[in-house]
């Protein structure tokens, strides 16, 4: 019995000691706490105060004497004598912050942002002849300057004796503040945006990028420089090696010194085709993919087309020569042959200067008399509809495929198909709704079934027509085992054509409010009928069939065109006195007209590439986006007229920078869809609209 009770016993002490160390090996939790006391209370204070903290949260603890005492050292967990020190949680930590009451008047004051740590070296017996050091510590982004008062110099730290009382100024000054923005690698070399915040407390006489192919590389190595001053700025390393990780930090300098950003990484990449092959890449489309833009074919638009700007990347992936049906250098020509728009600086009206949009030239240059021979890669034709790809012998109808077209009656597809494309862009569609719409919906609306040879410049192509076309080409080019990507078509009411005159523009004081309700009436207008005319805007007067009157205010959401002419809304009354007539404006039926085809085009085109197993860029979301602006390496783009960088001075076609905005969205697409790899293009390598 007496054995087995020890034997219990023992077993007891195990069990117990088995829970004791079950119990020291549980971890109490994701926090810690820590405990902060000052010593004595009237000393100071310790930052921050007790609390819990995430176990491996790193807390910098700093104590702060009050008036009259000065710190003298940590102790409990932590053992250390700097009034600032970092501590990591791991545990539950109890630490206790001394301060000794100063036994001589040492007045200290910082200037700038950095605090002064005093440290006593030696001391005799008795107050008088202390030895004190001090180091001025500067806050992150500054730097020490100097000593001044009754201790001058930059000497840091400096060692002072106590004989009086004494009063000392620390000087910090700030250095510039930069940081990187945005690293765009394109092949073999990048371009890096960034930013000088701050010039600190002098003005930023140079700043810009050092790089290496080592991590945490001494600095200053390898710099390009790239001005002075605040704000954005680029830089762009060339001629690096590929596929090879390199580090970069930006630079900014003062009078007092440097400032680095954080250290970036970047990796160059040997652009790949992955699953689609770019030997023969074909862009098929309209005025869009022709590079046509300010009113006209131009050599500068084409060679900076959306299809050239995305050739260009693919010939870095192993693409092929990309042939274009180039015109002469010059002003370009339109199908009426006018020259190309330009923005000419006039006085204006009351003497100031002032931008407008004028001709290049009193005529277009001759594009169309000479035939060129394909086959052509880029077979953008401008005012081609989707059936006219389809059509034989479009070439005698439309002078922009008849200059370049391989026979009388081929087709616009049968000729694109003669480059043996491997990879196409589509982007079809745009004027099967663009002539209605810019002719103010004189046309006929959007139905669903329709002849393709009772089409007329203002109608909307009717959806078999439309939906009977893509299928012919997307099926033509899918038994070509082609890989590609289709596009959908904007909206165009988003297009700064459409939207660039306020439909409430008409601006009166009241008595011309007055006269013109009068003038209303003395024509007959009955009361009810007549424009109510307030001082302030006042929507423009426009011609509406569908008024009783023939005439009405405009409404919001209403379009007035580009194309209505400016004297006459400045100088004939149009738009108040007499109603702008139909062709120049868009009213809500017709808007809506408009919609309806899109939506539904766009619905075609999505359902069409996905049963062909081709990409799908989604352009219109991309263009509406737009509407409230876009940013890219630090620009602003957006669908205003002129200044918006998108579109070019006939508000409906591209600039050389829209066409690398289209060209990008491209790129995300095929690198998504073929698992290729191609660089995207640098916006700001592209002019928008240039300003006199």
């Amino acid at each position: 019995m007496r054995i087995t009770l020890k034997f219990i016993g023992v077993l007891l002490v195990i069990v117990a000691f088995s829970m004791m160390l079950s119990c020291g090996l549980t971890d109490s939790g994701s926090t810690y706490r820590l405990t902060t006391t000052a010593n004595p209370e009237e000393g100071g204070s310790i930052e921050p105060a007790s609390g819990k903290y995430d176990a491996g949260e790193q807390i910098t603890l700093r104590a702060v004497p009050n008036q009259g005492w000065r710190f003298v050292g940590w102790e409990g967990d932590l053992v250390a004598s700097s009034p600032q020190v970092n501590l990591t949680m791991t545990r539950d930590y109890t630490v206790i912050g001394n301060f000794e009451k100063r036994e001589y008047p040492l007045n200290i004051t910082a200037e700038g942002e950095g605090w002064v740590e005093e440290e006593v070296v030696a001391a005799k017996t008795y107050g008088y002849g202390t030895l004190v050091r001090l180091t001025g510590h500067p806050a992150e982004g500054w730097v020490f300057q100097n000593w001044s008062g009754d201790v001058s110099g930059d000497e840091n730290p400096v060692e002072i004796v106590i004989d009086k009382e004494i009063n000392i100024i620390a000087l910090f000054g700030e250095l510039p503040k930069v940081q990187i923005k945005k690293v765009q690698v394109d092949y073999n070399s990048t371009t890096v945006t960034a930013l000088v915040e701050k010039e600190g407390a002098d003005p930023v006489i140079e700043r810009g990028v050092c790089y290496s192919d080592e991590k945490d590389f001494d600095i200053p190595i390898n710099c390009i420089s790239a001005g002075d001053g605040a704000g954005m700025f680029q830089v762009t390393i060339s001629d690096l090696e590929l596929d090879a990780v390199y580090y970069l930090r930006a630079y900014a300098k003062n009078s007092l010194g440097r400032a680095y950003s954080s250290e970036e990484t970047f990796e160059t990449v040997t652009p790949k085709s992955g699953t689609a092959d770019f030997t023969s890449y074909v862009a098929i489309g309209n005025s869009f993919t022709a590079g046509y833009s300010n009113d006209a074919l131009h050599r500068d638009g084409q060679l900076h087309s959306f299809p050239k700007i995305l050739d260009e990347r693919m010939q870095q992936a192993g693409g092929g020569p990309f042939l274009q049906p180039l015109v002469n250098p010059g002003v370009g020509s339109n199908a009426e042959g006018q020259s190309m728009l330009v923005l000419k600086e006039v006085v204006g009206p009351d003497g100031t200067p002032m931008l407008t949009v004028v001709r290049a030239a009193e005529q277009g240059q001759d594009i169309f008399s000479q035939q060129i021979q394909g086959p052509f890669n880029n077979m953008g034709i401008p005012g081609a509809r989707s059936f006219h790809l389809v059509t034989p012998g479009y070439g005698n109808l439309n002078p922009f495929f008849g200059r370049l077209m391989s026979d009388p009656q081929t087709t616009v597809l049968d000729d694109a198909m003669m480059a043996d494309p491997t990879f196409f862009t589509l982007w079809i569609g745009n004027n099967d709704v663009l002539g209605y719409a810019t002719s103010g919906g004189l046309g006929n609306g959007f139905s669903e079934l329709g002849d393709p040879s009772a089409i007329s410049s203002d109608d909307i192509t009717p959806m078999n027509v439309f939906s009977g076309s893509v299928d012919d080409i997307l099926g033509t080019l899918a038994a070509s085992k082609a890989g590609g990507v289709v596009m959908s078509i904007p909206d165009l009411t988003s297009l700064p054509f459409f939207g660039t005159i306020p439909w409430n523009g008409l601006v009166l004081s009241a008595e011309q409010a007055q006269q013109l309700r009068a003038g209303y009436a003395m024509q007959g207008v009955p009361e009810p009928l007549i424009p109510d005319f307030q001082a302030g805007q006042n929507g423009f007067i426009i011609a509406d069939p569908e008024s009783p009157i023939g005439l009405r205010m405009a409404r919001q959401g209403e379009f007035l065109l580009l194309s209505v002419p400016q004297d006459s809304l400045r100088n004939a009354g149009w738009g108040s006195l007499t109603p702008i007539p139909d062709q120049f404006t868009l009213r809500a039926s017709q808007i809506g007209e408009v919609q309806q085809a899109t939506n539904a085009f766009n619905a075609k085109l999505q359902e069409a590439a996905n049963a062909f197993d081709f990409a799908f860029v989604d352009v219109n979301s991309l263009l509406e986006a737009a509407k409230t602006g876009l940013v890219f390496d630090g620009v602003q783009l957006n669908t205003d007229f002129v200044q918006g960088g998108i579109f070019s001075l006939d508000g409906i076609h591209f600039t050389p920078r829209g066409a690398a905005l289209i060209a990008n969205e491209l790129i995300k697409t095929i690198n998504d869809a073929y698992d290729s790899s191609l660089s995207t293009v640098h916006l700001n390598f592209y002019d928008g609209n240039l300003i006199p």
